[in-house]
């Protein structure tokens, strides 16, 4: 038994000291180091491998190639891959078993860990550090345990393909089994901002479930959490964070999440993540090329998967927009849903606000003029299927606002713009809004628009509808009277008032309520966008161009009192714009009545028109260019080319424009010379006040190219001809040739002045050749119904002219007036170097006054009587002719018939009874006619003494109060003569043969009505 005992301690001695003795070989052998050049462990290949035991052991391995291992893995864990992922308590044992193994060594180097990619990767640790390089990631940390905790300090942790870095620790829980973490995380490469971003964050996980929480540094841009946010793989978020937020700087205050490591891991993180991010000075883009929604902070943050943005002091161009906010829902998942909400209190519809409204398809031609707009939207963007749907919601209401459209301006009150848009309905809605249109159009106004059908129906109640041409042309003010106005200024004010209610200032459209309530408004707001207003067929297309078509003038006719006025009653019409600055027309109009006819004598009915409203006026005419009217300011001008105009259908038209002209000339105001110069001077301080003032005066010109006046069966011609009527003043220039004529008309009288014309014009206007050579002057008044002048001529010879040809057959029947048969007498014609008539005319009277011819041969005085009633002529005339001795001897019969005179003439009677068109001459030697003619025409004009009295009452007494005695007929502006050949084609201003009126030649006015004339 003993001897069994002893042989078992010494078996244990034994085995204990090979132990001990191979514990001190290997002691001694690992103390002074093992090193093995190349070696190897199954499909694991070493080089340079150096292992020594110190304290602890120490190992060098210069390579440690792992690529077969690697490949082997790879196949094992393509069969595994189907098996559960390893559990927490496999984890951590894991980690207790690496962690075991690391603290036997004092120091551990790989240099060189190879695997397939080749890349170089190594680890190291000192017995205090851990250094970790690998491609992808670079560690330095050191690990420290206590009975409660084990504890990681990072003090380096480089995600190289992140371009962070991390610093923090790490803590194991034994007890509970946990990790937590609280690390900061950066960029690896400092930036040029204030402040370094920094990403800090605290973690707690069992490798079954984790928390998180992260908080930053003021951050200057989002790149630290992009390589994050673009793993969720939301296009639509990532655009919304990266390109269409703009910021100076954030802070994220909290960014909170639970989750389980599983494969619902982004799944329970998108549910229960939390967002607080503050954003200094941000600018949210809600559409490419459009103006930022701004603020001075934006409080950004996700609740229940919806990204909030809560603006503080917003604002979009220059409207506030406090309490609006953009919220994004859906953020995870599919669809996402885009909500902005837009308040404000005092915001204004301007370019930029328009151009942000059409992006969401609603397209607004008009702009708001002040901020007085309460506006409430939802917009809702939601993605469906590969589209974007728009849903606007809410509403727009002002209490009184003005609108701009082009530069035209729409006062509204109570204005209700509703937007109503879900799966159901999608609709605009103006409801009871008052509007007013330059206080020419007012009414209530109710529309709705079916967005679903693009049906557009509605109605515009009338209070009062009078439109008018200024409301799209310069804006022409008439002045108010101020406080404290001297009497003529109020009298030129008033003046001013009471023009602007003629003419072209007649309505477009005036409506009386009474026959027509309202307006009907129908519409297809499709691609096409057409508005149609069934009551006066017109279809108004909205698109780039703004474009209104009346297809039928004559539905709008009745309501038109412009039309009506100038008697435009059937035709079409066009008006086009894109901004209503600049509208532009084109129609065509027919069944015209206007007395103009074309070089064929055919009426002209129908016109093609195209032109153009603007702020400088309006202009029209036709493509042929032989028509234009021009509107600028108050400042009328009509241009003719190639017409014929027939007065005496003017003085009979029916057209309105004509017939108040007819009426005003038949009613002229008859004034006394007194009243005559108060009025003149009256109109010289209204003139001085309109330039002064810049007031655009009220004139009407017509120039007219290439014209004939056909007047009683006559026609008179015209190279060019120009009328120009102000103040109630006409003033008329007519061009042929070289002849100019000239007239001022104002108070039923009217300055006429012809110069220069010759025989060619005045054969033309008696269809006759009458004259042959020559040139004609005239110069008179008309006042009183009755035309009192002179006509001058030279150089003429009178031809077939009944009368002439009577007094040439009374010379042949009779033998002793032979004599009078010269060469400036004959056959051809009666010539004459020079003469002159005095006459003057009415209705009833041709009165000739004074008839003095000096002839080449044969001088002519006298006088007479034409009843134009009857056409009877009683004409008293004295011819006379120079004789020599010789001929008066040759010639004894000419006693009884023929006086020698003292002044060497031969002289005769010859005394015209019968009429015109049957003159009767015989010839008389009373004394009386042949000493003193003119008392022999006296006694002729007995009759008519009333008449010359009356006219000489008119005319003369009306200069003979003035300081100098003045006649109008010698006067010498009429005797100023003008050489003038023809108008510029350019140009219709014509020249006037009395051109200097100091007191009312305007700067800006061409050739515009003369006072009379008078000194």
């Amino acid at each position: 038994m003993i001897k069994i005992k002893s042989k078992s301690i010494v078996s244990i001695v034994i085995f204990l000291g090979i132990v001990l003795t191979l514990s001190i070989m290997g002691y001694k052998i690992l103390s002074n180091g093992i090193y093995s050049q190349s070696m190897s462990f199954g499909k694991i290949q070493v080089q340079g491998f150096y292992l020594r035991l110190n304290n602890k052991f120490i190992l060098h391995i210069d390579t440690l190639n792992l690529t077969a291992l690697q490949s082997t893995d790879t196949t094992s864990q393509e069969d595994d891959e189907d098996d559960a992922p390893m559990s927490a308590d496999e984890i951590l044992g894991w980690v207790k078993r690496f962690l075991l193994v690391l603290s036997y060594f004092e120091k551990l180097d790989i240099e060189q860990i190879v695997f397939a990619d080749n890349l170089p990767r190594s680890v190291h640790y000192d017995g205090k550090e851990y250094f970790i390089n690998f491609p992808k990631l670079i560690a330095r940390f050191a690990i420290e345990e206590n009975d409660k905790a084990t504890e990681l300090h990072i003090t380096q942790l480089d995600i190289l393909p992140f371009g962070l870095q991390m610093q923090g620790r790490l803590f194991y829980r034994g007890a509970r089994k946990a990790i937590e973490a609280d690390v900061s995380i950066s960029p690896k490469e400092s930036t040029d901002d204030k402040e370094q971003p920094t990403l800090y964050v605290r973690a707690v996980t069992d490798f079954s479930k984790i928390a998180l929480e992260a908080s930053s540094s003021h951050l200057y841009d989002l790149d630290a959490l992009k390589p994050f946010i673009l793993k969720l793989k939301n296009q639509t978020l990532n655009d919304w964070l990266f390109k269409k937020v703009h910021y100076d700087v954030l802070k994220l205050h909290s960014l909170r999440f639970k989750s389980t490591l599983d494969k619902h891991f982004f799944e329970k993180l998108q549910k229960t993540l939390e967002l607080d991010l503050a954003i200094e000075s941000p600018k949210i883009y809600l559409a490419e090329n459009l103006k930022p929604i701004e603020a001075t902070r934006v409080i950004l943050y996700i609740r229940n998967e919806s990204l909030r943005f809560l603006l503080k002091e917003p604002f979009f161009t220059d409207i506030n927009l406090e309490g609006s906010e953009v919220a994004i829902n859906n953020i995870f998942t599919q669809p996402l849903g885009v909500k902005v909400s837009v308040l404000s209190q005092n915001a204004h519809i301007n370019d930029a606000l328009s151009n942000l409204l059409q992006v969401f398809g609603v397209n607004l031609p008009l702009r708001s003029a002040d901020s007085a707009l309460q506006v409430k939207l939802d917009i809702d963007i939601q993605n469906e299927k590969d589209q974007t749907r728009v849903w606007l919601n809410g509403g727009i209401s002002a209490a009184h606002t003005t609108f701009k459209i082009g530069n035209q301006n729409l006062e509204t009150e109570q204005l209700q713009l509703i937007f109503a848009q879900d799966k159901t309905k999608a609709y605009m809605q103006i409801l009871s809004t008052k509007i007013d249109y330059a206080k020419s159009i007012q009414g209530t106004l109710n529309l709705l628009w079916n967005m679903q059908n693009d049906k557009l129906q509605g109605n515009f109640i009338i209070d009062k509808f009078v439109l008018t041409s200024q409301s799209f042309s310069e804006k022409v003010n008439v002045p108010k009277i101020p406080k404290g106005s001297d009497e003529l200024t109020k009298r030129i004010i008033k003046a001013i008032y009471e023009e602007s209610q003629k003419g072209f200032s007649e309505a477009i459209l005036k409506i009386d309520k009474n026959k027509m309530k309202k307006i009907n408004i129908v519409g297809d707001m499709g691609k096409q966008k057409v508005i149609t207003l069934p009551d006066f067929g017109l279809i108004i297309r909205i698109g780039e161009e703004s474009i209104f078509e009346l297809s039928d003038i004559a539905k709008i006719y009745a309501y038109s009192p412009i039309l009506q006025y100038f008697g435009i009653s059937q035709g079409t019409l066009k008006v086009q714009s894109k901004d209503f600055d600049t509208i532009y027309l084109n129609g065509n109009v027919h069944n015209l009545t206007y007395p103009l006819y074309d070089k064929n004598g055919k009426i002209l009915s129908a016109l093609s028109l195209e032109g153009r409203i603007n702020e400088h006026g309006i202009f029209i005419g036709t493509n042929e260019r032989k028509f234009a009217l021009i509107k600028e300011g108050n400042v009328v001008k009509i241009i003719l080319n190639g017409y014929d105009l027939h007065i005496d259908e003017v003085f009979s038209s029916q057209i309105p424009v004509l017939k108040q002209i007819n009426q005003e000339n038949e009613s002229g105001e008859k004034l006394s010379p007194k009243e005559r110069e108060e009025r003149e001077a009256f109109i010289r301080a209204k003139r001085r006040y309109e330039r002064e003032n810049k007031l655009s005066p009220h004139i009407t010109y017509l120039e007219a190219r290439n014209i004939d006046f056909h007047l009683g069966g006559y026609v008179i011609p015209a190279d060019n001809a120009s009328f120009s009527l102000r103040d109630d003043m006409i003033r008329a220039d007519v061009v042929y040739g070289n002849g100019v004529a000239n007239v001022d008309m104002a108070y039923s009288r009217a300055d006429v002045r012809l110069s220069n014309f010759s025989d060619k014009f005045l054969n033309r206007v008696w269809q006759s050749d009458i004259f042959d050579g020559g040139l004609f002057n005239f110069k008179g008044v008309y006042d009183e119904g009755t035309l009192k002048g002179e006509i001058s001529m030279q150089n003429t010879t009178y031809k077939n002219l009944v009368i002439v040809q009577n007094i040439l057959a009374l010379i042949d029947t009779v033998p002793a007036l032979l004599t009078f048969r010269k060469p400036g007498l004959g056959a051809n014609g009666y010539e004459i170097k020079k003469g002159k008539v005095d006459f003057v005319l009415n209705d009833q009277y041709l009165v000739l006054d004074n008839i003095n011819l000096i002839g080449s041969s044969i001088d002519v005085e006298g006088g007479g009587l034409v009843n134009l009633k009857n056409r009877e002529l009683d004409v008293v005339l004295k011819a006379s002719t120079l004789k020599t001795l010789a001929d008066i001897v040759d010639k004894i019969p000419l006693v009884g018939y023929v006086i020698l005179g003292d002044d060497g003439k031969f002289s005769t009677g010859i005394v015209m009874k019968g009429t015109l068109d049957d003159p009767k001459s015989e010839v008389s030697v009373f004394k009386d006619i042949l000493t003193s003619p003119f008392e022999m025409v006296g006694r002729i004009l007995k009759p008519v003494d009333n008449l010359l009295n009356g006219l000489v009452e008119a005319i003369g007494a009306d200069v003979g109060g003035r300081a100098e005695g003045f006649d109008m007929l010698n006067s010498p502006a009429l005797e100023k003569d003008n050489e003038l050949s023809s108008l510029p084609k350019e140009q219709a201003n014509l020249p006037s043969a009395n051109s200097k009126n100091e007191d009312v030649n305007d700067e800006n006015v061409v050739n515009e009505p003369n006072l009379p004339q008078q000194e």
